[in-house]
């Protein structure tokens, strides 16, 4: 603003000069016509001749002051004219963008050099409206700003494809108005154009490629979970992306031992997802082999430590055997897992390192008796390392006391209530995958 007010003030310095200079012209012309009618009436010299030449003095004066006054007043007009043309002349002429001087009636009245070589490009040697070079809407929207008449430093912006020899091309066109001339401005845009138009085929080539993992996760993730007299088996799967990187995977044997993995793969995205399915592919082969919990994990470790250098698997193993009424369990870095027994959660406690790093990792063996009723309670770390409302970490103490409270009240739908519970603390703001599962067993 305060360099549109100095440019006011510097273009209204020729009016003002000239307003003085009418004005002191004047007022000496008067002087002087009142010395002179003092002199011609009341001077002695009774001379004719003497009287005439002072006539012609005088009015030779008044010449030469009209004269310098005029001379002034041309400088001043030349002044503002060439500064009015210098700013053309830059518009025209100083930018690498193609520029149009246009009339009222949108014919072109004057363009700079790229411009011309521009529509010589196009195979328009001579071009007297801009109307042959834009597209219908575009054309009618800027003939309707031209109508209504733009402001001086306003500016109107529209995107148009424009048909060339060889293909299309993309262009930014500008409208604006300097002082009292109107131009149009096109500014090419088709690298950016082609660049973006690439990139959305990308992003859909991707949403693609994401959908048929997506679908192929799920086929590899949805291997049929127990449901007997003896044990009923519930999941809740909900990935933070199209892919997740939380596992679940189980096996059973002759209806007497069953075996589970539940872990969870360091980072997310379609790299945590592709580990994911080779752990729970993995352990379909590892299950079969009459192993411990414990070495199960390590022989996971040993399978897929090759295929990967940057993610790290936290996991923990479950075997429930019937016959013997145990449930034998092993951690490799993941969180303690609850067995739910009359209300009350009760925390299996154990260690382990997690798996997949460049350090040999630890697991041991675990057991505990099961009674009647039992239900055993595996959950991922993204369903408490969330922020709540206030912007606080919900942490899995807090986790525990709340699904204590919603086990008491929806014994039925128990994983569900707690998903929909959780996302409205965190208002919807999912931070990683949501899984659980829950084994209840039921003789």
């Amino acid at each position: 603003m305060a360099n549109q007010h100095n440019l006011e003030n510097k273009d209204d310095n020729p009016l003002k000069l000239l307003s003085f200079l009418g004005i002191l012209f004047i007022a000496v012309v008067s002087v002087l016509c009142m010395i002179f009618y003092f002199l011609y009436n009341f001077n002695p010299l009774e001379d004719k001749w003497e009287k005439e030449i002072t006539t012609i003095q005088f009015l030779s004066f008044v010449l030469v002051i009209l004269l310098i006054f005029l001379f002034l007043h041309s400088i001043g007009f030349l002044k503002e004219s060439r500064e009015k043309t210098d700013k053309n002349a830059i518009l025209l002429k100083g930018t690498f963008d193609y520029i149009f001087l246009l009339g009222e009636n949108g014919s072109i009245l004057d363009k700079n050099l790229p411009a011309e070589l521009w529509l010589k490009s196009l195979g328009m040697n001579s071009i007297g409206e801009i109307a042959s070079l834009l597209d219908g809407e575009v054309l009618s929207s800027i003939m309707k700003n031209i109508r209504s008449g733009l402001r001086p430093g306003e500016i109107q912006k529209w995107e148009s494809k424009i048909n060339s020899i060889h293909d299309d091309r993309f262009y930014e066109i500008f409208l604006h108005k300097v002082d009292t001339k109107t131009f149009i401005t096109v500014h090419n845009i088709t690298d950016r154009k082609r660049a973006e138009i690439s990139l959305q085929e990308f992003y859909k080539s991707m949403a693609e490629d994401l959908e048929i993992a997506r679908e192929t996760q799920k086929v590899i993730m949805s291997s049929p979970l127990p449901r007997n007299e003896f044990l009923i088996v519930e999941s809740y799967y909900k990935p933070y992306l199209s892919v997740s990187g939380d596992i679940i995977g189980s096996y059973t044997e002759d209806n007497d031992s069953y075996h589970f993995i539940f872990g969870d793969v360091t980072g997310h995205g379609t790299a945590s997802g592709l580990i994911s399915c080779a752990v729970a592919l993995a352990f379909q082969t590892t299950a079969r082999e009459n192993l411990t919990p414990a070495d199960v994990l390590q022989s996971l470790h040993r399978i897929l430590k090759s295929i990967t250098y940057a993610h790290l698997l936290s996991a923990v193993c479950l075997s429930i055997c019937r016959t013997e009424r145990k449930i034998k369990y092993s951690y490799a870095g993941h969180h303690s897992c609850y067995v739910i027994r009359n209300g009350e959660f009760m925390e299996l406690e154990g260690k382990g390192h997690p798996l997949l790093s460049i350090i040999e990792p630890q697991t041991f063996d675990y057991e505990l008796s099961f009674e009647k009723g039992d239900q055993v309670f595996l959950f991922s770390d993204g369903l408490f390392e969330l922020l709540d409302k206030d912007s606080n970490i919900l942490g899995q103490k807090t986790f525990i006391q709340f699904a204590k409270k919603i086990h008491s009240q929806y014994s039925g739908s128990f994983l569900n209530q707690i998903g929909k519970e959780i996302l409205t603390i965190c208002d919807g703001h999912q931070l990683d995958d949501m899984t659980m599962l829950l084994l209840e067993i039921r003789e």
